[in-house]
């Protein structure tokens, strides 16, 4: 139980670097304000905790612009 808990930890912060990642990108290709998706203090451990649903409803999105009919 406790490896698991370690496991899902890690991917928060996985899933945090990523976003970060993401955010740091399209600033910079001038696609995004950067102040208005980076994440700060408590929402970065939210979105650590919660990050199974943030996943999924990124890739819906994701998902939902790539096949649009």
């Amino acid at each position: 139980m406790k490896s698991f808990i370690l496991y899902y930890l890690i991917a928060g912060v996985i899933w945090n670097l990523i976003w970060d990642l993401l955010v740091s990108y399209l600033a910079k290709e001038d696609a995004l304000a950067e102040d208005s998706a980076r994440l700060v203090g408590f929402e970065r451990v939210i979105m650590g905790l919660a990050w199974p649903y943030a996943m999924l409803v990124f890739f819906h999105k994701v998902w939902t612009i790539t096949f649009k009919k």
